[in-house]
């Protein structure tokens, strides 16, 4: 018999007009959570539902009541809950095992409070810590790159934030100005620029040109008839895929043209080759530290290797453990057709938890990697 856990820690944070906003709330119940863990997204996101006559405990471990509080606005008493809160979401289960009753919970979300809608049932928003990187404004600034990379430039943004960003790859993206924007919209403007994905794991940020680390990777079974719940899953065979990619580089490069009155000019281009079928479904990507056509288009033929794959695609909806996060992999079982067994990448997890719900995790798959070299795998991919 499972038993439903969960709790939320909301730690107030002081303002000008409270400045001494600093209890620490626990709260052990709540009606309703849905939230999402994704690199694909600059910002992962949630919101939570709870009632106003709930219980809770401050940091002292007294029981306090929301009846008759000013939860989110009072001009002579601190309101309970204000936007900027720091709030983090703990879920999981009670059970018995042969060695008696057993807790597991694992942290789900980690962020600020974005949002309050103040009626009954009382719902807030939530937004990972790229929330107080929305309100972090950077200084006009050129780095240049004989003196930054990427993630020394994030690093002087990050300052004084509480955050750091990962550093065990680095990246070049030349002479980088920052003016009138924020940190977020910084890293907004390098997703769309260079085509980085940046993203949150707890306090760390990572923005390196890679999505998957694999140092950072669990491995984590889900077999149906057993733990898969319901799917959209279709298994796709070679022979019936068309998967071509449109490859372009990130880098412009100075190619000389010939004009309509045969003269020779100069002008800066991305290098552009498209490889694989074209009348299927067309990825464009984005390559780094291309050199030539021939680089682009063996660089292009390499990820081609590694999207075109026989196996699953899709997602499906398992229990609330085996808990997985973005950037693990999955090893699909079966028991009745084993020759579809396969590994992974996680790109995407949606969790929900409700009392009527209960706790489920909606897993979408990336890349199939158990077919890929030990090399590729390496590569992060």
């Amino acid at each position: 018999m499972l038993r439903l856990l969960s709790k939320i820690t909301i730690t107030q944070q002081p303002t000008s007009d409270f400045p001494i906003r600093n209890s620490i709330y626990i709260f052990d119940f709540l009606h309703e959570f849905e939230c999402v863990d994704t690199w694909e997204d600059l910002t992962n996101t949630g919101r939570i539902t709870f009632p106003k006559n709930i219980y809770f405990k401050d940091q002292l471990g007294n029981t306090i009541s929301l009846q008759g509080k000013n939860i989110t606005s009072g001009q002579n008493a601190i309101p309970v809950l204000l936007r900027g809160d720091k709030i983090k979401i703990e879920l999981g289960y009670k059970y018995l095992t042969d060695q008696g009753e057993t807790t597991q919970m694992n942290e789900v979300f980690s962020g600020f409070i974005s949002k309050i809608t103040n009626k009954l049932p009382i719902t807030l928003d939530l937004e990972d810590n790229m929330w107080r990187l929305k309100q972090i404004q950077a200084p006009n600034k050129l780095f240049r790159a004989s003196q930054y990379n990427l993630q020394q430039i994030i690093t002087e943004l990050l300052q004084g934030s509480g955050f750091t960003i990962r550093t065990d790859i680095t990246t070049s993206v030349g002479d980088f100005r920052t003016q009138n924007e924020t940190v977020a919209q910084v890293l907004e403007r390098i997703q769309k620029d260079y085509r980085i994905e940046s993203y949150f794991k707890g306090d760390v940020l990572t923005c390196s040109g890679l999505v998957y680390y694999p140092a950072d990777r669990k491995e984590v079974i889900f077999q149906f008839q057993q733990n898969i719940i319901e799917d959209d899953l279709e298994y796709r065979r070679k022979d019936d895929i068309k998967i071509g990619i449109k490859a372009y580089s990130i880098d412009e490069f100075e190619l000389e043209e010939v004009t309509a009155a045969g003269k020779t000019k100069t002008k800066k281009k991305r290098l552009e080759v498209s490889v694989g079928p074209t009348d299927g479904e067309l990825r464009t990507l984005y390559f780094w530290n291309i050199k030539s056509i021939s680089d682009l288009t063996k660089q292009a033929q390499a990820r081609l290797n590694r999207i075109y794959y026989e196996g699953y695609y899709g997602s499906f909806t398992t229990f609330g453990l085996p808990f997985v996060r973005q950037g693990d992999a999955t090893i699909i079982r079966d028991s009745i057709l084993p020759e579809r067994n396969g590994t992974y990448l996680i790109k995407k997890v949606e969790y929900s938890f409700s009392v009527s719900g209960g706790y489920r995790q909606k897993i979408y798959l990336d890349i199939r990697i158990d077919l890929l070299s030990p090399v590729e795998v390496e590569q992060g991919l």
